[in-house]
């Protein structure tokens, strides 16, 4: 929505633990926000900005119930005013109904919905009544995995936003600390990644860019770079195609369907495509934009530069790892 900066702020505590989610875009009117609030808001088969991250009008609401049972949302649209709506699951099940409240659901909701850090335009997303970041009644146990939880979220925020963050574009910051980019090919300046052929595929004349990389081997590393290119999984869990859409990644290490299998020998392989929203038919992008599936028109020419490119990465970790274990010898 035009934002340039997201503010996540997170409290934990035995009776009022939240997830706050602020940015500065250009906000909504009051029509915009009950249609925000809809389930399945959007038809998929429209026509979408080419900018657009969004798809089916479902993300809002599938997102923020996977992980609480309240979700208000407040919003400030240029003109200065301000509109709040608000689900909760608890209240929708006594009323059997599903009842849109206009304001928050009790005043420790205001206080955690609070006001805007900014007197501009933005929207405020608050999520509460936790049960899938708070699984226990075990307060000590609850906060060290709610933290090690947000930690893989920064992560996670770098790698799948990294282009945007890098661009500068967008500031995420989490708890006033600013999430770095994570770039899931290039770290290192003075050891850089080897970049293959690129090459240029299309289907309606919509065009997808494949470039693949093979990363440096670690042994050529520093500490801090290594760690980096670990993301969360590994180097050998995060092997393989990381696919773009509107250059935001929607899947990262996953061989999607080719039958490829993860292998040590090809933990070096990072092959990035490049799709434009246009094409989610055709690649069969799911509600989550999680997952996809390659377009059989294209499947056999994108098969052929995976293994080509898992060929060159396996010659290059199979050559250091044996000149490293001639000089251990």
């Amino acid at each position: 929505a035009k934002a340039s900066e997201i503010q996540i702020t997170y409290g934990i505590d035995r009776y009022s633990s939240f997830v706050r989610v602020e940015d500065n875009g250009k906000g909504m009117n009051e029509k915009e926000l009950l249609n925000a609030m809809k389930f399945g808001s959007f038809n998929p088969l429209n026509e979408r900005n080419e900018n657009d991250l969004g798809r089916f009008g479902l993300g809002l609401k599938t997102a923020s119930f996977s992980q609480c049972r309240r979700l208000t949302v407040k919003t400030r649209n240029k003109s200065g005013k301000e509109f709040i709506k608000c689900w909760d699951l608890d209240f929708v099940a006594i009323k059997k109904d599903w009842v849109l409240l206009r304001n928050c659901a009790d005043k420790n909701s205001e206080k955690n919905l609070a006001d805007f850090t900014s007197d501009k335009s933005g929207t405020i997303i608050l999520w509460e009544k936790l049960d899938r970041l708070v699984e226990s009644s075990e307060l000590k146990s609850d906060k060290e995995h709610f933290y090690r939880k947000f930690d893989n979220v920064r992560k996670h925020l770098g790698i799948t936003f990294h282009r945007f963050i890098e661009s500068n574009e967008v500031s995420i910051f989490v708890l006033n600390e600013e999430v770095k980019a994570v770039n899931p090919f290039n770290v290192s300046v003075e050891v850089p990644s080897t970049e293959l052929a690129e090459e240029q595929l299309s289907i309606r004349n919509q065009q997808i860019k494949i470039q693949p990389f093979v990363l440096p081997h670690e042994s050529k590393l520093s500490h801090d770079e290594r760690k980096q290119l670990q993301i969360i999984k590994g180097w050998t869990e995060h092997q393989g195609i990381y696919l773009y859409r509107n250059r935001r990644l929607i899947a990262d290490g996953t061989w999607l369907d080719l039958n490829f299998r993860k292998k040590e020998s090809q933990r070096l392989c990072r092959i990035c495509i490049d799709i434009p929203n246009t094409l989610d038919t055709e690649w069969q992008i799911d509600v989550k934009k999680a997952s996809a599936k390659i377009p059989d028109v294209i499947r056999k020419r994108i098969k052929s530069i995976c293994f080509s490119s898992i060929e060159k990465a396996i010659k290059i970790y199979t050559c250091l790892l044996y000149t490293s274990d001639a000089a251990d010898e």
